[in-house]
């Protein structure tokens, strides 16, 4: 697709992703050779608005897109490459220095250790925890303006679904597989067992449910809520088997009359493919879980 579009993709993935004119592996706002309008985001858009173009008037469809965006490797193309100053932002959490961190848990010190700079950002070479404050500052806003290219993709979508005249007869969830770090505990990445791992969207609009829209639900979802919700929604009985609870509730302005008080995640760290994992803490794969 690239290449259609006249750019040199043959240094293949990653290393297309890496900055122009950043030869050295420092942490820049350079752009990558690709424009916005070419990055994987835009090209799925762009798929999906084909596709939806494609379905007959009044059959039903159904659509699972996957964004890579927000996720390493961390580049975004001109203008949201420099969107964000670096010096805005919180503070990071995290202990004084990374040797510290590594002393709150033997996985954390693993983890760290093992965090190569060039999962992140193609050419770089080192550790992630060896950055400096300014060097974490600046992935983040570049990592913000990754945010603010695939809200743009979605403005696409919304008006494509306008176009069409399916704005108001179609179910969106938007929501995530994992969060990420992005400079906590010296981290970067879904490694780990702390909320900015774990933490993540959850956005549904139903166009007939008007009375809850925009407003904000503070109780503990889990992504198992998903599949029941889009069956209760559809009309449909859940099976009494899914582990997750319908959120149908929620959308239409009121609480359910039981609802939990936990939110339940499984930190699974086996290393599926090489035993890493299991030689370095002495445990076998069915051991290597934080549940």
């Amino acid at each position: 697709w690239l290449k259609q579009q006249g750019i040199d993709a043959s240094a293949g993935s990653p290393d297309i992703h890496r900055p122009v004119g950043e030869a050295d592996g420092a942490v820049t706002e350079a752009p990558p050779v690709y424009s916005k309008d070419q990055t994987p985001t835009a090209f799925l858009a762009g798929e999906f608005m084909r596709w939806l173009g494609e379905q007959e008037e009044a059959a039903p469809w159904f659509a699972h897109l996957s964004f890579i965006s927000p996720h390493p490797p961390f580049i975004v193309p001109e203008p949201y490459n420099t969107r964000y100053d670096p010096a805005d932002g919180p503070a990071f959490h995290r202990a004084e220095s990374w040797r510290a961190e590594s002393q709150g848990h033997p996985y954390i010190a693993y983890d760290l250790g093992r965090q190569n700079r060039a999962r992140f950002r193609p050419g770089a070479t080192g550790k992630v925890h060896d950055w400096s404050e300014d060097d974490f500052r600046r992935i983040r806003a570049i990592y913000y303006g990754m945010i603010s290219e695939v809200d743009a993709q979605l403005g696409r979508l919304w008006q494509a679904l306008k176009t069409e005249g399916a704005w108001d007869n179609t179910i969106i969830v938007l929501t995530s597989d994992h969060a990420e770090m992005m400079g906590d505990h010296f981290m970067l990445g879904k490694g780990g067992y702390f909320d900015g791992s774990y933490h993540i969207p959850l956005i549904i609009r139903d166009p007939r449910h008007r009375k809850a829209a925009g407003s904000t639900v503070d109780r503990f979802t889990e992504a198992v809520d998903i599949l029941p919700t889009l069956i209760d929604l559809l009309g449909v009985a859940p099976e009494p088997h899914l582990d997750g609870c319908s959120l149908k509730p929620f959308l239409s302005g009121g609480t359910p009359a039981v609802w939990r008080d936990a939110a339940h995640w499984e930190f699974d760290f086996r290393s599926v493919a090489d035993g890493e994992a299991e030689r370095h803490f002495g445990l076998t794969s069915r051991q290597c879980n934080l549940a």
